[in-house]
């Protein structure tokens, strides 16, 4: 997950003025000024979802579609509290996702794991420990990729491709790191700032304002009790009538420009 300050690199978001394809087209993501007005909140907490990490160089921020499709990312599980009733809701409304893994949780809650494949979502690698990865030698960084993978092929028997590094830091030696291993490193279009101390309505409010095709929206299922992401997610989905929810995968392959 992204906490404020720990994008030293972070800057405005594009402007209203930008279609999401050009937002794509220039590597800068599409966001509008309504959907930072639609908090209603101090312009101070407004800026804090107004910054991103920006380090281009290897990451994907976002899909290329014309298509009505945007993928909902979930980052830090498997979590016994919140993972499977997010999965369940996930599938009343026939969306699939993507959930970014942390190793050690992933060896401690295996069956979460197993079931979420099953239920037709994806994972991905957020490295074993959920440690700032800026901070470690691309060597340490290619192990704490190497043991989650390996955990997740043990728990589900599925590799996988895609990668996050926590907080989003340091993407353009994690993508480099990535590479070694067959990783592809996502980032994302739109945090949802649930894990920023948003209430649940602030939360859809923002996501939904805020969304366009080929979105990659950034999520939390792990770490703590998610209540504010569970009754959030309802109303994303539902304020996102007409779009369909892909995972990641699906939404890279559906590039169309």
């Amino acid at each position: 997950m992204w906490r404020a300050g720990r994008a030293s690199q972070g800057r405005v978001w594009g402007s209203a003025a930008a279609t999401c394809a050009q937002s794509a087209q220039m590597g800068v993501i599409c966001s509008t000024n309504a959907a930072r007005l639609a908090y209603g909140l101090n312009k101070a907490r407004r800026r804090v979802l107004a910054r991103r990490p920006v380090q281009p160089g290897g990451a994907v921020y976002c899909g290329r579609t014309r298509e009505r499709l945007v993928a909902l990312t979930f980052d830090d599980g498997p979590s016994g509290f919140n993972t499977e009733s997010i999965v369940r809701l996930l599938g009343a409304h026939g969306a699939r996702a993507t959930f970014f893994v942390v190793g050690r949780e992933a060896e401690s809650h295996t069956d979460v794991l197993r079931r979420t494949v099953e239920a037709g979502h994806e994972l991905g690698n957020h490295t074993f420990n959920h440690r700032p990865t800026a901070k470690l030698t691309s060597r340490d960084v290619i192990d704490e990729l190497r043991r989650t993978s390996e955990a997740i092929e043990k728990a589900t028997g599925m590799e996988t491709q895609l990668a996050r590094p926590p907080w989003g830091n340091g993407s353009r030696d994690f993508a480099e790191a990535g590479r070694v291993l067959g990783l592809t490193t996502v980032l994302w279009s739109l945090d949802s700032g649930d894990a920023l101390g948003f209430s649940a309505p602030d939360v859809a409010r923002h996501v939904v304002a805020g969304t366009c095709s080929g979105h990659i929206v950034l999520l939390h299922d792990g770490s703590f009790k998610r209540d504010t992401t569970l009754a959030a997610l309802e109303t994303i989905i539902t304020g996102l009538d007409g779009y369909r929810f892909v995972t990641v995968s699906e939404l890279l392959a559906a590039q169309s420009f």
